[in-house]
Formats: structure tokens, C-alpha cells, sequence
């Protein structure tokens, strides 16, 4: 994860990170899932409260602005 941040005084619940976990490791590990079909993929917490919007880290041939 880059810049995670999480609300002050509230946190992360423990269910939550647990659903995002499993993914990050599988785009971390994969240069694609056979299940990945935009740009980025949403995970709801198991209570509905909060979707995380989870996406793959861009690697440009060139930085940008070097054209």
C-alpha cells in the first residue's frame, strides 16, 4: 500500500484489513489475475460500511514529463 492513511481516531476495523490483505498480496505476487478486468478493483468490508478502491502500482517506461 502507498500512502495508506486511515480516518484520525478511528482506524481500520480488523475485518476490513483482512479483506484488503488477501488482495494486495495477490497483486503484489501477480502481474495480472485472470479476474482483473479495469485498472482497479473494489473491496467492501464485510459489515458494508467502507469500499477500498485497490490498484496495481504504475511502472511507465519513462517518467513522466521526459517525452
Amino acid at each position: 500500500m502507498l500512502g495508506a492513511r486511515t480516518p484520525e481516531g478511528k482506524g481500520i476495523c480488523c475485518q476490513a484489513l483482512a479483506s484488503i490483505s488477501s488482495m494486495k498480496l495477490a497483486l503484489a505476487l501477480t502481474e495480472k489475475m485472470a479476474w482483473e478486468t479495469k485498472d482497479y478493483f473494489d473491496v467492501t468490508c464485510p459489515h458494508g460500511m467502507v469500499t477500498y478502491r485497490l490498484s496495481r502500482e504504475r511502472h511507465d517506461a519513462e517518467p513522466h514529463g521526459t517525452a
